[in-house]
């Protein structure tokens, strides 16, 4: 589970810098557009209508290939980090089951062998000091249940050595699960974020091309720079 969550954790790494180059070189493709169209003011009396027509139509439509090329690589990134989300959500819930389990087999096999396990925690409750469960896994360090209880408990212990052995060696490392467990919820929540963040980009880029699309076509900057244009 360890080494499942190192490369969740390295896999996110990699998208988190996958959508950032996308992110930052959006932001320096329409900068460099500002800065080329903001130039040319300088020597606008210098232009023939139809040279500063073939710099609006160049600028525009390298900004459109560079969208669309970070539009259409954001899809497979984004498929790949709502994997990922998905893929920590399975971890941190498959941790939460590992104690839960072996409790759930260990009630079984006693309810196999004939016992109440309702009644008996009603019993140990009465008495006072450690539960039924608390009895168990104990190895005899509870100390106020009565003779038969503790025959009882002696029995099942012997009975479950195995399972018991297990249950209580995962729960002595019940820290080193918890905090792969917060692990698991940590990235499956920075996971989530990213996509929210992946999916806005994209967003933001099919806004971006739509105006440039309907508002600056080739007709559109021949006709404002043509001859009869301004």
């Amino acid at each position: 589970m360890k080494a499942e969550l190192k490369l969740h954790h390295f896999d996110l790494s990699n998208l988190i810098k996958d959508v950032e180059v996308h992110a930052l070189g959006t932001d320096e493709n329409i900068d460099r557009l500002k800065s080329k169209l903001n130039l040319r003011k300088k020597y606008i009396k210098r232009l023939k209508p139809t040279q500063d027509m073939y710099i609006w139509k160049y600028e525009i439509n390298g900004l459109v290939k560079d969208l669309e090329f970070s539009r259409d690589a954001l899809t497979p990134i984004i498929a790949q980090i709502t994997k990922l989300r998905n893929d920590c959500v399975i971890s941190a819930d498959n941790l939460d089951r590992v104690i839960d389990a072996i409790k759930t087999n260990i009630k079984n096999q006693i309810k196999k062998w004939g016992f109440n396990i309702e009644q008996k925690e009603k019993e140990y409750n009465s008495i006072g000091g450690c539960s039924f469960w608390s009895n168990l896994f104990s190895g005899g360090g509870c100390r106020r249940a009565k003779d038969r209880q503790k025959r009882e408990i002696r029995d099942l212990q012997a009975k479950l050595k195995g399972q018991i052995k297990t249950y209580n060696d995962v729960e002595s490392r019940l820290k080193y699960f918890d905090a792969l467990k917060k692990l698991a919820k940590t990235l499956a929540s920075e996971a989530d974020k990213l996509l929210d963040s992946a999916k806005n980009l994209k967003e933001a880029i099919s806004r971006t091309l739509n105006n440039l699309k309907s508002n600056y076509t080739n007709e559109d900057i021949e006709d404002t720079f043509g001859p009869d244009g301004d």
